[in-house]
């Protein structure tokens, strides 16, 4: 986890392979959860590393962002 909202803290800074809910070739997919502590509406933000071997290994990394809304500010 790179950053979220103060409204809504996540309940772990980190995802592993026990996190894990799908995985196939057009990639992965985690659940993450956060604690919506007040109404608001801000920006998510994570980063996913990674270790790629295709020939040689390689670390690879990214970046994603999306909206997290909480209450009254939810669209």
């Amino acid at each position: 986890m790179v950053g979220a909202p103060s409204f809504a803290p996540p309940l772990r800074t980190r995802a592993g392979l026990s996190d894990l809910v799908r995985r196939d070739e057009s990639g992965v997919e985690y659940l993450i959860a956060l604690a919506g502590t007040a109404d608001g509406s801000g920006k998510l933000r994570v980063r996913a590393r990674a270790i790629v071997c295709a020939v040689g290994c390689q670390p690879v990394s990214a970046e994603a962002e999306t909206n997290v809304a909480v209450g009254g500010s939810a669209p």
